[in-house]
């Protein structure tokens, strides 16, 4: 391939990242997004359980961003819009399902960490609500990946997600050390990495995913 062909391909494949993006947050994102305009940063903790309800509507943003972004990683190529909508449309309610769930054990938790220093013996929970809430950061690329995969029942999806969360130790690693390092780097440059925050993201979880799931599938990936 000529270099003026991979440069071509270069600057598609950016403007991809940046349209999903843009969808995701478009589409999903516009509550958290007036929520931060109007309140700030403070706000998020000022008014925690709001600022969770807040995040719902991310969740088929998300799932269809995944889907998205398996595509590209296994074919190297995204009908855009025609996948985007299509899984957005189809995994909707199963999303909001699941995000409704989370938000609900997100705002216990985020409870018991206020409230910690008025229980008798509280200090000693906070380990306990420390994992509890590794453990709910860390699943969510597996229940996006699950949810955008296959059509599994509601408590089915999520026993799927924790399988997998607990049976690939060295991909949840690799997870919350990438979301480390992207929240490191949104807060030092947050104007270029907001362009591309989810779906570099996004990215990343599908190129270890996508193989994951062959290995469990026991074939070549393909789409539905």
């Amino acid at each position: 391939m000529h270099f003026s062909a991979r440069l071509m391909m270069i600057f598609q494949y950016i403007f991809w990242f940046f349209l999903l993006n843009l969808f995701t947050i478009g589409i999903g994102g516009l509550p958290a997004l007036i929520f931060y305009l109007a309140y700030g940063v403070s706000g998020m903790f000022d008014y925690f359980p709001i600022f969770i309800l807040t995040l719902i509507p991310l969740a088929p943003a998300f799932v269809a961003l995944h889907f998205a972004m398996m595509r590209f990683v296994a074919f190297q190529d995204i009908h855009l819009i025609r996948d985007f909508w299509r899984i957005y449309r189809r995994d909707f309610w199963m999303s909001i399902r699941c995000a409704m769930l989370l938000a609900a054990f997100a705002i216990f938790i985020g409870f018991d960490f206020a409230y910690l220093g008025m229980i008798p013996f509280g200090f000693y929970l906070t380990p306990l609500l420390i994992v509890a809430t590794l453990f709910l950061i860390l699943v969510l690329p597996f229940l996006f990946t699950v949810i955008s995969r296959y059509k599994l029942p509601f408590i089915q999806t999520f026993q799927c997600a924790f399988s997998l969360m607990f049976n690939n130790p060295l991909i949840t690693a690799f997870h919350f050390v990438f979301l480390l390092f992207m929240l490191i780097l949104f807060d030092t440059v947050a104007g270029y990495a907001s362009a591309f925050f989810f779906s570099v993201w996004a990215f990343i979880h599908m190129k270890l995913h996508v193989p994951m799931l062959e290995k469990i599938e026991g074939k070549k990936f393909t789409l539905k």
